[in-house]
């Protein structure tokens, strides 16, 4: 009966009776949770109904949305790109063509190394407004447009409303932000949903009339992150840090973290099951400089080692570096001398005593998907079944959040500080610096997963700035300084391609040298040559393996395209002993070939 159970044939099962299970013991757990929290808190805080911040703040998401929808078509697809579902790609392409939910879904949770929801949610994008390189990206530079209300509120809240309005016109002017708010990847929503689920947070301490939906509401938001991105872990992480560092906050915010680390856990599945070591270089100082370079806004593109373009003067990389740091310093001293945190967020006397009854349901849920998941693969699976021990454990979150946050309550007054770091600097550079140094083990310094830290970090500079902005004259020097240092970034973002092979420009000149009766030869499942078979014309095209056995291909002349790094083709193929080459085209890290029968 056991190894019945056990059967992958009982993972699609498990994985739907999980599903019903979760749902019913998230609404569970939030029903217990705002029950015994009860009406207790405060009066809701008094609205700022002045008119010229939204004025301002209306002109600077008009201007960032400018930026990131101009040019969307501009540079061709990258290979990362082309794994969103729709594309109109061959079979036997890789990725392989995906057009329907299921198979989709399936191919994205075991065979993709990221999050699959930002692939599924695409799926359903494509199948409304068609798949084309403008309307894959079009989602991006919508969201990463939508930031700036997002990165202003948080300023607002933490530090007043000038604060706001600088990082939202500095992130709309961050011409990293812009770069992957103008490709079809997943690290703009991500960043998004990070700033959301911060918001949230914050308006949950703040609105305990409002906290029977804004509980669920930041509980499907960061799930929706995980979904997105791998280092929503690292937001939700600093989240409940901050939680646990007043006493008072930990006991109304630890139970909506609990249910919230249970409703994502299933995604710890899927990232243990896509799991890659490769993914990011090696950490050097030099990022570390680039992140405290006003998060990495000078960073120049997905792959800067492989650019064609040069990227900004080793002079002016230092410039942004020295103004970022000050900046950075000042907003952290502010933060600890005078947190405006501490007095506009703190929570009202509310205790939610959420038991481990109250969670089991979801927890049980969470397993059973997980344990589904395990069933239905063979990759990593030891491990697989080992983190289905996961959503046990975090039933004792409520309960260690509770002992932590009673000695930090009793160990922090004897050092003169009472209230602790705040949230700014945690989710700014807690997260960086702690990847930075895994990544010795692990590599994980790849700068577009930093997407999510970067508005914090502009926050923090933002806050900086603003206490010289007091002074007028300082006021003028500062703006001035940090025009003439991000301006430049725009152009910067929008010269770099988004992959270090041009397959728009290749296939247009392949295009140039056919003739009718031409067919082109293809490697079969290799990403590198995936975009190019989206520009390619598809009735004149012939995917293969190199093999001595393949036949000839018809009578016209054949095409054989190479790029870098395909350590398996063979220039002198055998099944080209007949032919001779006539025309040759070349492009960055790439070539083709026409050859001919004798």
């Amino acid at each position: 009966m056991a190894t019945r159970l056990l059967s992958p044939s009982f993972g699609g099962p498990a994985i739907v009776l999980g599903l019903i299970v979760a749902v019913c013991g998230f609404a569970w757990a939030f029903r217990r949770s705002y029950a015994k929290q009860g009406r207790a808190g405060g009066p809701a805080p008094v609205a700022d109904v002045r008119w010229w911040p939204l004025l301002v703040l209306a002109a600077i998401l008009v201007v960032a949305l400018v930026i990131r929808l101009a040019g969307l078509d501009a540079k061709g697809l990258s290979h990362p790109e082309i794994y969103i579902p729709g594309l109109d790609l061959p079979a036997g392409s890789e990725p392989p063509p995906r057009h329907d939910f299921f198979p989709a879904l399936y191919w994205h949770f075991f065979f993709e190394t990221h999050p699959f929801g930002y692939y599924m949610a695409m799926l359903a994008w494509t199948k409304l407004f068609g798949a084309t390189v403008v309307t894959i990206r079009l989602p991006e530079a919508i969201l990463g447009a939508l930031s700036i209300p997002l990165i202003y509120h948080i300023g607002k809240l933490l530090f007043g409303t000038l604060t706001g309005l600088i990082a939202a016109a500095m992130l709309a002017l961050h011409g990293f932000h812009i770069f992957w708010s103008q490709s079809a990847r997943m690290y703009a929503p991500g960043g998004l949903l990070g700033l959301l689920a911060t918001v949230l947070l914050l308006e949950y301490v703040q609105r305990p009339q409002q906290r029977k939906w804004l509980g669920p509401a930041y509980a499907l938001t960061v799930v929706a992150c995980a979904m997105t991105v791998e280092f929503a872990w690292a937001v939700l992480a600093m989240h409940a840090i901050w939680a646990i560092l007043d006493k008072s906050r930990a006991r109304l915010l630890i139970p909506v973290i609990a249910i919230t680390a249970l409703a994502a856990m299933p995604m710890m599945s899927q990232e243990v099951v896509a799991a890659r070591t490769d993914k990011a270089p090696r950490p050097t100082l030099a990022f570390l400089e680039d992140y405290f370079s006003f998060g990495f806004l000078l960073q120049h593109g997905a792959y800067p080692d492989s650019m064609p373009i040069p990227g900004p003067s080793r002079w002016f990389q230092l410039a942004a570096f020295c103004v970022s740091l000050p900046l950075l310093l000042l907003g952290i001293h502010r933060t600890l001398v005078a947190p405006r945190e501490v007095a506009a967020v703190a929570p009202a006397e509310a205790v939610v005593d959420l038991s481990v009854l109250d969670l089991i349901p979801l927890a049980l849920g969470a397993w059973f998907v997980m344990l589904g998941v395990a069933l239905m693969t063979n990759r990593h699976r030891g491990v697989m079944f080992a983190v289905t021990i996961l959503p046990l454990l975090a039933l004792a979150v409520p309960k260690v959040a509770a002992i932590a946050s009673d000695l930090i309550a009793r160990f922090l007054p004897r050092f003169g500080w009472e209230r602790g770091p705040v949230l700014m600097p945690l989710l700014a550079l807690l997260p960086p610096i702690g990847i930075f140094i895994v990544s010795f083990e692990v590599p994980l310094t790849a700068p577009r997963a930093f997407v999510i830290f970067a508005p914090y970090f502009l926050i923090l500079t933002a806050a900086g700035a603003d206490v010289l902005f007091a002074n007028r004259v300082m006021a003028v020097v500062v703006g001035a300084a940090l025009l003439a240092i991000f301006v430049p970034s725009i152009p910067l973002a929008k010269r770099m391609p988004t992959s270090p092979r041009d397959y728009k420009g290749f296939a247009e000149a392949i295009h140039a040298h056919m003739v009718p009766d031409d067919t082109i030869l293809v490697r079969i499942h290799n990403w590198r040559y995936t975009p190019l078979l989206y520009y390619l014309r598809h009735d004149r095209m012939a995917l293969h393996v190199p093999d001595p056995r393949t036949p000839r291909v018809g009578a016209g002349c054949i095409w054989r395209i190479y790029f870098d790094g395909d350590l398996y083709f063979d220039a002198k193929s055998p099944e080209l002993s007949a032919y001779h080459q006539t025309a040759e085209v070349k492009a960055l890290r790439s070539n083709a070939w026409r050859f001919c029968p004798n």
